[in-house]
């Protein structure tokens, strides 16, 4: 959740009417997502323990944890299709021959896109899997390495100078972020090859009470 947005930001600056005022506005946002999300997370530790699950809200029973599930089901349906915005903009900058108006193209194939990747989800059998790879991947690149790697590229390319701290600030950015890769895929599949099949309930184990 901490990163599912990155992909939207230069959408939003672009979306902006005074984009000056972009760079405040990330320096106020990031610092308050970072301590909302830290506060949630020492909070369940507090309240749980070591009994704390990877999902925190699967340690909420009740009415009031169907309601809360319910709720944060609710999230990634409504912001999927605002990460989409960068890919349509992209494929219809590409796509010239498609003569509909931009309204219905762009709402189309949100909904084609969206539709395709709720297959894929139905269709894999170990979709959690998949997705956690998928993750490990892309949003330490994305996060962590792309926006260094860019930084020091667009500093060179302009012929702009910087200090040997912002480089090396930038290095372990990079250094960070392979790092935290390699160790999710390696978490991923170790979990995935050690873990047991839930065995089946056989029906002549079953009793009527």
């Amino acid at each position: 959740f901490g990163l599912e947005g990155v992909g939207t930001v230069l959408h939003i600056k672009n979306g902006m009417r005074d984009a000056r005022g972009f760079e405040n506005v990330v320096k106020t946002a990031v610092p308050a997502l970072t301590a909302t999300f830290v506060s949630f997370g020492a909070l369940g530790y507090l309240l749980f323990g070591t009994n704390t699950v990877s999902v925190l809200t699967l340690n909420i029973n009740g009415t009031l944890g169907d309601i809360v599930k319910i709720v944060m089901s609710l999230v990634p349906m409504s912001t999927y299709p605002l990460q989409l915005l960068p890919v349509i903009d992209v494929l219809q900058d590409q796509n010239n021959t498609v003569k509909f108006p931009t309204f219905v193209s762009r709402e189309a194939s949100r909904a084609v896109i969206v539709l395709l990747s709720a297959l894929v989800a139905f269709v894999l059998p170990n979709f959690g899997f998949v997705v956690s790879v998928i993750g490990c991947v892309s949003y330490s690149m994305i996060g962590f390495v792309f926006p260094a790697l860019w930084w020091i590229t667009l500093q060179q390319r302009e012929q702009q100078a910087y200090s040997a701290r912002s480089r090396a600030a930038c290095i372990c950015c990079i250094v960070f972020g392979v790092v935290v890769m390699f160790t999710g895929l390696y978490a991923n599949f170790a979990h995935t090859i050690h873990e047991k099949p839930v065995p089946k309930m056989k029906t002549s184990n079953i009793h009527a009470s």
